[in-house]
């Protein structure tokens, strides 16, 4: 597995994009919203047979004009799931397990494709596992949660648990609320590894 610094002109999620406006989404609408990212085929994907608690979700105005709704909430103990779709209906949905001051990606589905990095569900995401029809790229494998939680300010107050007592149950909570306010820093925070991604990745260039 090779890892990589983040490129000038490398291809990002398209929920990686820099918003110019974040809202709240009230109780109702994140309750609505929950039932149709459910309904689709990528947050039961990476869901399984969990159920999330804790959820919260925000609407993202991004700079290149399009909207972005971000949806999160927290598995037992470590683990966090996350959706977010544009106003174009496409939708990412990311598994993450917070293991020290690091959130580490367990799963990924977008666009009904599913894929696992190495070592979880026997997945690999290694050049060598890349399949016929599908290239070489970069994948999201871990966020350092000590470079994002003082730069979320809708976050301090979920974050600063985390950062002083650092135990997993705290960081999850922080990592659920920074990928639903500051996505864009949470990509800018991440360490990459090589992947495989089909010719026509979902997520985006």
């Amino acid at each position: 597995m090779a890892a990589q610094e983040q490129g000038a002109g490398e291809a990002r999620p398209r929920w990686a994009v820099e918003p110019v406006e974040t809202t709240v989404v009230a109780a109702g609408a994140t309750q609505k919203l929950r039932e149709e990212l459910l309904a689709g085929p990528d947050v039961p994907a990476v869901l399984g047979a969990g159920q999330l608690a804790e959820v919260q979700a925000a609407e993202h105005r991004l700079a290149d004009g399009r909207t972005l709704w971000a949806l999160a909430g927290q598995l037992p103990d470590d683990e966090v799931v996350v959706a977010y779709r544009d106003d174009a209906g496409r939708v990412e949905a990311l598994r993450y397990r917070v293991i020290g001051e690091v959130a580490e990606l367990r799963a990924v589905s977008a666009g009904g494709v599913v894929q696992y990095p190495a070592g979880a569900a026997g997945g690999s995401f290694g050049p060598a596992s890349c399949p016929p029809g599908w290239l070489l790229c970069q994948r999201c494998c871990g966020v350092d949660l000590r470079e994002i939680e003082n730069g979320c300010g809708g976050c301090v107050i979920s974050c600063t648990p985390c950062a002083w007592f650092r135990t997993i149950q705290a960081c999850a909570a922080c990592l659920a609320c920074l990928l639903v306010w500051c996505p864009f820093k949470v990509f800018r925070a991440c360490r990459f590894c090589w992947t495989c991604c089909p010719e026509s990745p979902p997520w985006g260039a």
